[in-house]
């Protein structure tokens, strides 16, 4: 599998500053909405652009759930599995001509979705600050 996306955040010292104060709530809300953003791709890449032919490579794509090293999260997402030789020839041959689905299935969706993969952390780390200040003030 290969990184298609990578969310990094400003030094900004306010924005540091807030989310450091998160501690690992704020981690754990970039790892549900990069998560959910690796679906979004994933689903649109296997019902609008990966090549079907018997439906294997389709079936083969996944989309690991969240690993954290520190502060940092990955997700993969990919296809082929066993037959990632295939997957990535698929992929990268410009030259092959499907009846369903094209060339770059996953790069396309992935920069199609990328605006949604920034609102989905803001979303999820607007919602751990309204739950940390909601404690804070009980």
């Amino acid at each position: 599998m290969s990184k298609i996306f990578e969310v990094k955040f400003a030094n900004a010292r306010d924005v540091k500053a807030q989310f450091e104060a998160l501690g690992d709530a704020g981690i754990k809300a970039v790892a549900k909405a990069i998560y959910k953003s690796a679906n979004q791709i994933m689903t649109d890449s296997k019902k609008n652009y990966v090549p079907v032919r018997t439906g294997v490579l389709r079936s083969s794509g996944t989309v690991t759930h969240p690993k954290r090293s520190g502060a940092s999260v990955t997700v993969e997402l990919g296809y082929g599995g066993a037959a990632s030789a295939y997957a990535l020839a698929q992929h990268e041959r410009l030259d092959y001509r499907h009846k369903k689905g094209q060339a770059k299935y996953l790069e396309l969706p992935a920069i199609r979705h990328r605006p949604e993969i920034a609102s989905n952390v803001m979303h999820e780390l607007r919602e751990a600050f309204a739950k940390a200040t909601k404690r804070k003030g009980k």
